[in-house]
């Protein structure tokens, strides 16, 4: 029964298609190529190297080697000898500056020797001074001393302590000195222990 109605209904006519004449036929239009536009990139410059200048090397004078032995002497035309300036104005002193308490304890300094010592790098007269009484009691038995120092026309030097009598207690030189001219400094003793080294208008 089914299959007489399958076939009842594919008994209707199929519906042919009928040619189409070359000139019912429409052709598309080609696809045309459009040109696009390349950027155009600036061609950039290579740096060109900047020029190379030459530096001369300095060649090294070679020093001569001095003598161990031999001394700086100092030349009375190109350093001359002068005074200290102005170490007059001190009188007195307002404070007590302690010198190495390791090495001199109860050492101290007046305003003036201090400015002695700071001014012409003179520590070492000032640690000469105290190394005397504190190495020797035949020197520190004396309360008062006078420290005169000589400066020699060849940069030598010499250090003499009296007991404020003229008589000698001790005696200290050596070959070499870039201080400038004599001076005298006091050594007094002041009780406690203590003992300071001062300019005599500071006495």
């Amino acid at each position: 029964m089914c299959a007489m109605q399958i076939g009842l209904f594919d008994q209707s006519p199929t519906p042919t298609q009928e040619p189409v004449s070359e000139a019912e036929r429409v052709t598309e239009p080609a696809l045309q190529s459009v040109p696009v536009p390349v950027p155009v990139i600036a061609r950039m410059k290579k740096p060109e190297p900047e020029p190379v200048v030459e530096v001369p090397v300095q060649q090294s004078v070679p020093v001569p080697a001095r003598p161990a032995h031999s001394v700086p002497v100092r030349s009375s035309a190109s350093i001359p000898k002068r005074d200290l300036e102005n170490l007059g104005q001190f009188c007195g002193t307002t404070t007590w500056t302690k010198m190495q308490q390791q090495l001199f304890p109860g050492w101290l300094l007046t305003d003036g020797a201090l400015y002695v010592a700071e001014k012409y790098k003179a520590f070492w007269l000032m640690d000469i001074i105290a190394s005397h009484n504190v190495a020797n009691p035949k020197v520190s038995k004396h309360p008062f001393q006078v420290w005169e120092l000589t400066i020699r026309e060849d940069a030598s030097w010499e250090i003499i302590a009296t007991n404020g009598n003229n008589k000698e207690i001790a005696r200290q030189s050596d070959v070499y000195t870039d201080f400038p001219d004599d001076i005298t400094l006091y050594a007094c003793y002041s009780g406690d222990n203590n003992w300071v080294v001062m300019l005599p208008s500071e006495y």
